[in-house]
């Protein structure tokens, strides 16, 4: 199995349907329209073995965000109220080596993968309960994500009975296949460095998909002290777990 990280992007503005939304404070602090948004950590994945080997590409779009659940759906009460949302594509291809059999280098290998959280899951993912940097470690009892929701998916060789039904590799080339992961939620960065993000509304566009990976706990980020604590301390070293595994035994299985 590799297990690839992906950094979750801190808490940032976002423009949807047209109506600027973002974490706004009524305080006495300058704070900018956007937050920069931390890097997106994503590592190739290799799998080396005699059946070949993974790499995973993301479109430019793809990214994991924490808005404000008023973004989506505002009220007085659920402004600052944080939500997970990924946007983009994460396409998984699997290239077949040479040693590979003939059925595989022509229909793929059938092909697990899974979203988790790191360092142990969401029993881990703890802080203050008051969203205070108190630096007491010992007192960060409280666990912050209600939910993770794993989407396991397997991936079946080309020509699979059901494959209309089921997932299925693409074949890209001889002995390349490609498995498209689609949010079928778009993002688009302003020139002012605002965002835009396309959420299908109406059912004959499709559905968002992958939203639920992470539900938070019923918390509000009421103050911009809050708002901070909890995206540099808080989400210090967190990571949403893409792993892919083959499900023959005839790859390499590698630590991450």
């Amino acid at each position: 199995m590799k297990k690839i990280g992906l950094w979750m992007a801190a808490l940032t503005a976002v423009t949807v349907g047209g109506v600027y939304a973002t974490w706004n404070y009524a305080e006495n602090n300058n704070i900018a329209k956007v937050i920069q948004e931390k890097s997106i950590a994503l590592a190739p994945a290799h799998q080396k073995g005699e059946s070949g080997s993974y790499s995973v590409v993301t479109s430019d779009d793809f990214g994991m965000w924490i808005e404000s659940s008023g973004s989506m759906s505002p009220t007085a009460t659920n402004k600052h109220n944080p939500v997970f949302v990924m946007s983009g594509k994460i396409t998984i291809y699997f290239t077949a080596s040479a040693n590979a059999s003939q059925q595989i280098r022509e229909n793929g290998l059938t092909t697990k993968f899974d979203f988790s959280l790191n360092l142990g899951g969401s029993s881990a993912w703890t802080c203050d309960p008051n969203f205070e940097d108190d630096d007491d470690a010992t007192n960060d009892t409280y666990q912050f994500v209600q939910s993770v929701v794993a989407h396991e998916t397997t991936i079946y060789p080309v020509g699979t009975t059901g494959d209309n039904v089921v997932a299925t590799w693409k074949r890209e080339s001889a002995g390349v296949f490609s498995y498209v992961i689609d949010t079928n939620v778009t993002r688009t960065v302003n020139p002012d460095k605002t965002y835009v993000l396309d959420i299908p509304s109406d059912p004959s566009e499709g559905e968002a998909k992958y939203q639920d990976v992470i539900t938070f706990e019923n918390f509000t980020l009421d103050t911009y002290a809050k708002y901070e604590y909890f995206r540099d301390v808080a989400l210090d070293g967190k990571m949403v777990v893409l792993s892919i595994n083959d499900t023959t035994g005839q790859a390499e299985a590698q630590k991450a």
